[in-house]
């Protein structure tokens, strides 16, 4: 229902909204900082525990000369990193708790990984569920950047390319346990 929807009204509802959002802060934003604003849920815990917990970068866009996302991912990243001083102060120790080395999920797949004594069939179903994790994640992301694209349409460009290099990162990040260990294997069978 959502992507056959008539977009008009998101526009003029964000118009109304904007008020509230970039003016009721220490300094007031652009319209490029309210739609990275909305994009990272303002200030809140979720989507930053979400990354830490799986083990990957929230903002993780690379700097190319040109690039049309590059100037809003800087937004996103600053946007970010305010978020967390209007936090409360549980999220934030909740959230740096997850950010600690080897915290994440991700370390604990490696960690099992190098133990011997689980099986392919576990380390085979340690790989799924946790690259299926991403996979949600990224549809998360994805319908993230499509509602804020249909509330700031001027924007609409710089997220889907920042978005195609979240995505092409989601992708270097999937798990490939078992590849490891047949690497392992063969380097050992030498």
């Amino acid at each position: 229902h959502f992507e056959v929807k008539d977009s008009r009204t998101e526009a003029v509802m964000m118009r109304r909204l904007e008020p509230f959002i970039s003016h009721g802060r220490i300094s007031q934003l652009s319209w490029e900082e309210t739609a990275a604003w909305v994009y990272c849920c303002g200030s809140s815990v979720l989507l930053p525990a979400i990354h830490a917990f799986l083990g990957v970068g929230q903002c993780p866009y690379k700097a190319h000369d040109g690039a049309e996302g590059e100037r809003l991912s800087q937004v996103v990243r600053r946007t970010l990193e305010e978020g967390r001083v209007f936090m409360p102060r549980s999220h934030l120790s909740f959230l740096e708790s997850l950010e600690k080395p080897g915290v994440s999920i991700r370390q604990y797949c490696f960690r099992r990984f190098g133990a011997k004594t689980v099986s392919v069939e576990a380390l085979h179903d340690l790989e799924v569920a946790y690259n299926d994790a991403l996979n949600a994640l990224g549809r998360y992301v994805s319908r993230r950047v499509h509602l804020v694209s249909r509330f700031f349409p001027a924007f609409k460009s710089s997220f889907a390319a920042m978005y195609a290099e979240y995505e092409a990162h989601m992708r270097v990040e999937r798990l490939q346990l078992l590849k490891m260990r047949r690497r392992v294997s063969r380097g050992l069978e030498r």
